[in-house]
């Protein structure tokens, strides 16, 4: 067994384009029941909307108005302009 299989764990990358619902990554390492796999999907499709909405708010809050000069800037050139 390789290390990155954990050990018999299994875990299921799921990407999902969030305003058509469309499953667009199904992606399954390791070994599920037909249960388990539901269940790996239907969560995945419940949790969508609000991931969207956290990643919607942070890009929001980190380009909204008032950090628009900071806006493509590596993290390096910012610390440099505050020194």
């Amino acid at each position: 067994m390789k290390e990155e299989d954990n050990f018999g764990d299994a875990d299921v990358p799921i990407a999902i384009v969030p305003n058509t619902g469309e499953i667009v990554l199904l992606q399954m390492d390791g070994h599920l029941t037909q249960e388990e796999l539901d269940k790996s999907i239907e969560m995945s499709i419940d949790a969508r909307s609000d991931i969207h909405k956290y990643q919607i708010e942070a890009l929001e809050r980190r380009y909204s108005s008032g950090n628009d000069g900071d806006a493509g800037k590596s993290a390096s050139a910012k610390k440099t302009e505050v020194n």
